[in-house]
């Protein structure tokens, strides 16, 4: 969770790209032209793109809300300008976008942790479709034991069984600690 926060706090504000310098936001001319020297056909849209995904991607890595698109996105960005824009001098200029590169591929390789966004979003949504499966699978158990299975099922006896549904019943009990609502 640290290093997610301090990488995604870092790429927000270190290299001060976003945030507005002599009235301009967004990339500044200079990072327009250093774009445009690294052989980029659109230098302002692709500075653009640089400046939102470092910001936004930064954002999102504090958070832990999209972490892996966000690191993945950030060590594009990164490998450009540690290998183009740099010339893949790792130990002198090119250090700090190495190191973040680094980080930002650790970040993608494991889960962004139990203290993000990303994994309150997934433990939500996984026991919501459980408890959707469950309901389907009951559904479906009861259309095929009232006769009225559809063709892709298999058919154990060639006779008609009819069963009298009318006094079956179903309760769902939540037996957690937390509340949870559907």
């Amino acid at each position: 969770m640290l290093l997610r926060f301090f990488v995604g706090l870092a790429l927000c504000t270190v290299f001060e790209k976003f945030f507005p310098k002599n009235g301009i936001w967004g990339p500044q001319n200079w990072f327009v032209q250093d774009t445009a020297n690294m052989g980029f056909p659109f230098p302002t849209f692709f500075a653009w793109i640089a400046v939102l995904s470092e910001f936004f991607g930064g954002i999102a890595l504090m958070l832990g809300v999209f972490t892996r698109p966000a690191a993945l996105l950030n060590i594009f960005v990164i490998f450009t300008a540690t290998f183009i824009y740099h010339d893949g001098e790792i130990g002198n200029s090119g250090l700090t976008s190495f190191f973040f590169m680094i980080m930002c591929f650790c970040i993608l390789l494991f889960e962004p942790g139990k203290f993000s966004l990303d994994y309150f979003i997934n433990q939500k949504l996984f026991k919501r479709m459980a408890t959707i499966s469950t309901i389907v699978l009951l559904i479906l158990s009861f259309n095929y034991a009232t006769g009225q299975a559809n063709g892709f099922s298999m058919h154990y006896k060639t006779e008609a069984i009819t069963v009298d549904t009318s006094k079956v019943q179903f309760y769902l009990k939540n037996n957690s600690i937390l509340l949870h609502t559907l």
